[in-house]
């Protein structure tokens, strides 16, 4: 993926069942009853695949439990702590694989909005405390593409306010989504996070605006002097 977002898993499925494991674009790995051996393996070879290099130290993970029990008369039941299925077929993989990549991913993405945030909180009270402004135009450029960059992506590559196209077509995988959805707090924390980056836009905005404004009150005062040379050499020659 374009960025390593970190990896998620699944358990309690029994050890020794089937094994699965899902790979997404955007940098989340989710394992279903998958041993740490074998997540390490799976890991090495979507290193092979990676556009970007992978920093294990960045990874962000979570884990989630759900239990298959055939003897189930409906098709899904959530508990506090799991979800309980009658059956893990391809629907539930896709489903469940899909909220577990987001919610990992946009812990990923909202630890480097915190870290923008901080920045331009250092800005502030350098700003508050001096009465000037400390940060370079360049600066401010760089976190406005950041900003840029980590909202579209978010919102194009992960889609986490769309719905799947197996939960569309399910109605039985498009309750467990919505219910691992809530469970996870997934809308109102991409609600969250949309907030903090149109704070930071309007930050850099701001920010921009000044140094604007500087460079136009700097040449506004060359203009006046270069015009007052020109009236005081105008009359030294009429002298």
């Amino acid at each position: 993926g374009d960025d390593d977002a970190g990896s998620g898993g699944t358990g309690s499925i029994k050890p020794g069942d089937e094994t699965h494991f899902v790979v997404f674009d955007y940098g989340s790995v989710v394992f279903f009853n998958m041993a740490l051996e074998e997540r390490e393996g799976v890991l090495k070879l979507a290193t092979l695949h990676s556009e970007a290099p992978i920093v294990t130290a960045d990874w962000k993970k979570d884990d989630y439990t759900v239990k298959i029990r055939p003897e189930m008369k409906a098709w899904s039941q959530f508990k506090a702590d799991h979800t309980a299925l009658k059956q893990l077929d391809l629907d539930a993989i896709s489903v469940i694989g899909t909220v577990l990549a987001q919610t990992v991913a946009l812990h990923h993405y909202e630890a480097k909005v915190d870290e923008m945030i901080e920045t331009f909180s250092k800005i502030n009270t350098k700003t508050e405390q001096s009465g000037k402004l400390h940060t370079k135009k360049d600066q401010l450029f760089t976190l406005v593409a950041r900003n840029n960059s980590t909202l579209t992506f978010v919102s194009t590559k992960m889609r986490i306010m769309a719905r799947s196209d197996t939960a569309w077509k399910s109605a039985t995988a498009d309750q467990v989504m919505e219910h691992l959805r809530r469970e996870f707090d997934l809308i109102k924390r991409f609600e969250n996070f949309d907030w903090k980056l149109d704070t930071i836009q309007q930050q850099a905005k701001f920010y921009l605006d000044i140094i604007q404004n500087q460079k136009s009150d700097f040449l506004e005062w060359t203009i006046i002097i270069l015009i007052a040379i020109e009236i005081c050499v105008s009359l030294y020659d009429m002298s």
